[in-house]
């Protein structure tokens, strides 16, 4: 596809006939210099001349209405550079008639061109999807003259040109690698890898390269979507991709092919196999089944070789332990040009308990090497019954939704209303899109933190609006979720993969809405919305920083995300549920699970006794009270929880909360504590960019992303003296047993770093650990009408805006 000299300079004037002749003697020149190369097929020109914002959105490419592309910007400036492209198509077309395509000029010409970058603010399921609404009819050629399968400017903080700002700015490898990967992102960081970011200087001149190369994440994320994506297109029958920048991407540092070039040599290579969903959904990643139900799925065959290839295919379901449950052979051919779809079914294995299983594909035989062995994993769940539950609930839910899910599985409950006893129920329920003033007026008229301090729970599900009990709300649409709290009771007989891709669809937005109005002009801040299959959450929590919410789950850019919160609020216990799960309860098994889980653990009467906190002098209480947290600064005897602060102690003072500690009790020693020698610590100077949890009850609430500072940071960390221990590496939090109780310190201090990215992340990594000490939500504020505010504002936690490069 070479280039065609295009209008760009001469603009107008191409209508003159004088530079119009000049201009196809150049043209002729061109053609017969390279128009007898055999490679040739088509020209190209004008390169990104005459594009316009709505080329892009799925809706507007062939909306119902406008099936054969012919929507258009209406402004003189499009029109003009239109008339100029297609005088030159003219022109060019009388030397040669060979079809010519105009770079990233929309819907004129011979074929359907656009620069498509599809960003990280596009979940992978929705990028899959995009060219859904042209496969309909195929009312022209669509190519993606420029395409990435993650371009290289994304991978950092602006979004903006020149892209030498870009690259001279933050890099956000990990930040982008925790979408897709989860807390594993950050066990990918090495103090040799971070010093190719170069944060602190600037200009950055070499740092490009060697981090594509050298970054782990990077190579991972873009061969996730090369498997997905390209996969896909091709299966929707885009006419062409052309890829930009991908030279980058060829070589590892060792000059062997790198894992993206692999992963394009695979997936963009002339044939490929993967299974796909059932006839009539196959962008299905349904992946959860209920024993003894039929599973469907097809194999899919993607074949450019210009010839039919014929195969033979063997299908096995295979157990963890090999042992085969169902299998069968499928005598296919691979259409040239098109994809070719085989369906099988069999019946999900009989099961005790969750069981993992293989859909595996095999090549029986083919007249060469082709297509290669792909499988499936796969979980079946057993039939379940009625849910169980342990003591009265009280449920609000003027919209209907959550009362036919409870009726559906067998729940007796009552409706929450003015006369309602809150005092005598175990579990309180917010329903579905029900979380309103009416709720909050109700709660507060009936005493809802009252009976929350004596035991009763709060169950709030799905919301759409507004900002429950004070934490944002944000759209997300995502598919990948991951586990931060493993062990957790809510999360029994659940794995990491079953919060990736749910099964069916969501329905709390339309799933293929139009481009709103204003982006005609403006980009986004998030790509096109495009399709609801497999979303566990639509909306999520922002994680906040000062409240005692423990992330159950995290999702999103930077792990800042949760759709499922947890907090202790005196004696009971409050749970945010933003997953997709009550309108999936009769028909997907992880969300049936999910309920379960919540309603048996929930319907329980808490008895755990809040945790009282005692303050040594003003620096702890107004550490304390950062978080809303009071402290009183007498009672070390009955205290649940001392905070040390900086002002030394008398001996007698120490050996009174050794003796606190020893029955019980748990010390927080602050940063800069005079006292802290008297407590056995020992501190040693350490440069720390990144912290690692081991497995330890305190680091449940931590997240490993809230341990990526982001910058080289100097603490006096905790040396392994005295019985202390460290349980987050290297002795950035340490702990030491005393008795019944436990002294803990942390070496990060929020005050000294306020102000920067690692101070934000202080902050949250606080709050966490405070939580975990047991400090519930009845020292810090009210749970209804929170008076403080619960974030930290800083520009390096959010998301950046799409555009279309």
């Amino acid at each position: 596809m070479p280039i065609l000299p295009g209008v760009d300079v001469m603009k107008k004037r191409i209508f003159e006939p004088e530079v119009a002749r000049l201009y196809r003697r150049r043209i002729d020149k061109h053609i017969r210099r390279t128009g007898n190369h055999a490679s040739v097929a088509m020209w190209y020109m004008h390169f990104n001349y005459a594009g316009h914002r709505w080329y892009i959105p799925p809706s507007k490419i062939v909306p119902p209405s406008k099936i054969d592309g012919s929507y258009k910007p209406d402004s003189a400036a499009f029109l003009q550079k239109e008339r100029e492209c297609l005088e030159a198509q003219r022109i060019a077309q009388s030397v040669d008639s060979r079809p010519v395509y105009h770079h990233a000029c929309g819907n004129f010409g011979d074929i359907f061109t656009l620069n498509c970058y599809i960003g990280p603010t596009s979940p992978l399921q929705e990028r899959s999807e995009w060219p859904s609404r042209w496969a309909e009819k195929r009312p022209f050629p669509l190519m993606a003259c420029e395409h990435g399968l993650m371009l290289v400017p994304y991978w950092f903080r602006p979004r903006q040109f020149p892209l030498s700002v870009v690259y001279s700015d933050e890099p956000i490898f990990d930040e982008i690698t925790a979408q897709y990967f989860g807390p594993e992102a950050y066990s990918l960081i090495s103090p040799e890898l971070f010093d190719l970011y170069d944060i602190d200087r600037k200009p950055r001149g070499t740092r490009l390269r060697a981090l594509i190369k050298h970054h782990a994440g990077y190579q991972r994320v873009k061969s996730l979507f090369a498997r997905e994506s390209l996969r896909a297109w091709r299966t929707y029958g885009m006419s062409g991709i052309v890829f930009n920048a991908i030279n980058w991407d060829f070589e590892d540092p060792d000059g062997e092919p790198s894992q993206v070039m692999q992963a394009l040599r695979r997936y963009f290579g002339d044939t490929d196999l993967y299974i796909a969903g059932p006839p009539g959904d196959w962008p299905s990643k349904d992946h959860s089944f209920i024993a003894g139900e039929r599973v469907r799925k097809q194999i899919v065959l993607l074949n450019d070789l210009g010839r039919d290839t014929p195969c033979e295919l063997g299908w096995r379901v295979l157990g963890a332990d090999g042992a085969e449950f169902a299998s069968g052979r499928v005598e296919a051919v691979a259409k040239a040009g098109t994809p070719s779809f085989y369906p099988l079914e069999f019946d999900a294995p009989a099961v005790m308990d969750r069981t993992e299983f293989a859909l595996a594909v095999d090549v029986v035989s083919q007249p060469e090497e082709h297509f290669k062995p792909e499988s499936f994993a796969f979980e079946v769940f057993p039939t379940a019954g009625p849910l169980r539950t342990h003591g009265r609930v009280l449920l609000f839910d003027p919209v209907g939704r959550t009362s036919a899910m409870l009726d559906q599985g067998g729940v007796a409950f009552e409706t929450l209303n003015a006369g309602s006893d809150m005092s005598a129920a175990a579990l309180i329920v917010v329903g579905r899109e029900s979380y309103n003033e009416d709720f909050v007026k109700l709660a507060d008229d009936l005493g809802l933190e009252d009976a929350l301090s004596a035991g009763a729970n709060l169950l709030v599900f799905e919301q759409t609006r507004g900002a429950p009990l004070g934490l944002e709300l944000q759209e997300r649409s995502a598919r990948r979720v991951f586990i931060a709290a493993q062990g957790h009771s809510v999360l029994a007989g659940l794995r990491p993969e079953d919060f990736i891709n749910f099964r069916g669809e969501s329905d709390f937005m339309e799933p293929y809405p139009d481009a709103p109005p204003e982006t005609e002009t403006k980009w986004p801040a998030r790509f096109f919305k495009w399709g609801n299959r497999g979303i566990v959450s639509t909306y999520a929590y922002r994680r906040p920083h000062y409240a005692p919410f423990k992330p159950l789950l995290v999702s999103g850019f930077d792990l800042t995300d949760s759709p499922l919160l947890e907090a202790r609020w005196g004696r009971g216990r409050v749970v945010l549920c933003q997953l997709d799960v009550t309108s999936r309860f009769g028909t997907d098994p992880v969300s049936r699970r999910l309920i379960a889980n919540l309603l048996g653990d929930l319907t329980r009467r808490s008895e755990a006794a809040p945790v009282s906190c005692v303050a040594t002098d003003d620096a702890a209480a107004a550490s304390a009270a950062r978080f809303g947290i009071g402290a009183r600064d007498e009672g070390i005897e009955n205290a649940g929880l001392i905070i040390v602060g900086k002002d030394a102690l008398s001996r007698e003072r120490v050996e009174k909360i050794l003796s606190s500690a020893g029955k019980g009790a748990r010390v927080v020693i602050l940063p800069g504590a005079a006292s802290a020698p008297d407590f056995g610590v020992e501190r040693e100077p350490q440069r720390v960019m990144v912290g690692r949890t081991t497995r330890h009850a305190l680091t449940e609430s931590i997240v490993e992303s809230d341990l990526f500072l982001k910058q080289w940071v100097d603490v006096e960390s905790v040396a392994a003296a005295n019985g202390w221990v460290s349980i987050v590496e290297p002795g950035l939090i340490a702990t030491r047993e005393v008795g019944r109780g436990q002294l803990v310190t942390c070496s990060l201090d929020p005050d000294a770093l306020q102000g920067t990215r690692a101070g934000v992340k202080a902050q949250r990594l606080w709050d966490a650990l405070l939580t975990a000490l047991g400090v519930d939500g009845t020292g810090r504020d009210s749970l209804l009408h929170p008076e403080r505010a619960l974030y930290e504002r800083n520009e390096w936690e959010t998301r950046p805006r799409y555009i279309n490069w």
